[in-house]
């Protein structure tokens, strides 16, 4: 395969043979992708200055702009936004150019997620009057979406609300796509992280009805798991039970998923906390199965050697016998030499004992 390099010298020597051309601005684009900030500004000045040498090329124009969009993904907001303008421009003067607006409209959504919540309100705004305008385009209502998701991640309760009726208005406009479904979804869960339990109990049942409306997407399993977790931060032990029977459901049906059975082994934890030593070890019992299920998931195993310790405690302050606690940890200590976490958390069992 040729390198950047070797397709510079070949674009130099013969300038009129476009395919090398075109191979040349895909490489510099493609290079853009895998660089750091720093470097990728200079990568995409360069693929700048082909596209201003083939102007009249509408194919490098949008590869152009394919390299501006990777290079706002990596950059801070200040610099990010004047990435952005230029995507604007090219948007406004190939104007009967979809593919173009459809670039301006990523780095619209890379840009939002950057910004403070008075500036990301701006860009989304920008974003709804992109997808209002291409409304035969999906993909502009996606990125919209999308956009509005990253809007809701630092809004407080009450403005996400807003946000999150427009997500769920685009879900039911979009109803067959899953795609909106998720980004709904996700912004159910930002929206799911500050509300009161009663609140967030509701906010987890509409997650739970998109479950339901796509019982194959694994994504979608996900961020309702996401929603349970939070939910049961704030939840007695008792409201906790159905929640973690949940989390249990969902792990269950999507085996493979080490990310869903990591926020079942995180629900648990959660529960164990507050419940008697009685049922605490055998909540502790159940972190420890899933662990054994999970023996690459180096995070479920660190959730219950946490579990193991958070019980070491309790039976220590019930005056509950520790021993097979502690040989627990042990074991999972000789499992995991070079977890300097759970050896930690083995010292501290040791040395309370001492």
């Amino acid at each position: 395969m040729l390198t950047v390099g070797k397709l510079k010298v070949l674009a130099e020597q013969f300038p009129n043979f476009d395919k090398i051309t075109l191979e040349y601005a895909k490489g510099l684009a493609n290079l853009s992708s895998k660089q750091s900030a720093t470097e990728a500004t200079l990568t995409i000045n360069e693929l700048e200055t082909l596209a201003g040498q083939f102007s009249d090329s509408n194919k490098i124009t949008l590869i152009y702009a394919q390299g501006l969009v990777n290079l706002s993904s990596k950059q801070a907001a200040a610099e990010a936004a004047l990435t952005v303008n230029k995507l604007k421009i090219l948007a406004s003067r190939f104007h009967d150019f979809p593919e173009l607006s459809f670039a301006y409209a990523k780095g619209l959504g890379n840009l939002s997620l950057k910004q403070s919540v008075k500036d990301a309100a701006k860009t989304v705004d920008e974003l709804e009057m992109l997808a209002k305008r291409y409304y035969d385009f999906s993909e502009f209502a996606l990125a919209y979406a999308k956009g509005l998701v990253n809007l809701s991640i630092n809004q407080s309760v009450e403005d996400a609300v807003n946000t999150i009726d427009k997500l769920e208005a685009l879900t039911k406009q979009y109803y067959d796509f899953s795609e909106f479904a998720l980004a709904y979804a996700r912004g159910l869960v930002n929206l799911s992280i500050d509300q009161s339990v009663e609140d967030a109990a509701q906010t987890v049942d509409k997650l739970a009805a998109l479950t339901e409306r796509f019982p194959g997407s694994e994504e979608i399993a996900f961020e309702y798991t996401h929603g349970l977790l939070n939910l049961s931060h704030g939840q007695s032990a008792e409201d906790a039970i159905q929640t973690i029977s949940e989390l249990k459901t969902a792990t269950e049906r999507f085996a493979n998923s080490e990310e869903i059975a990591l926020r079942y082994a995180k629900g648990l934890f959660n529960f164990s906390i507050k419940q008697s030593v009685e049922e605490a070890a055998q909540t502790v019992a159940t972190m420890g199965t899933l662990a054994r299920q999970y023996p690459s998931s180096d995070e479920i195993t660190l959730v219950y050697a946490n579990g193991l310790s958070n019980l070491f405690i309790m039976q220590s302050q019930s005056a509950v016998d520790t021993t097979q606690t502690v040989a627990n940890m042990g074991e999972l200590a000789r499992q995991h030499p070079d977890s300097e976490e759970i050896a930690h958390l083995y010292n501290q069992m040791r040395d309370c004992l001492s």
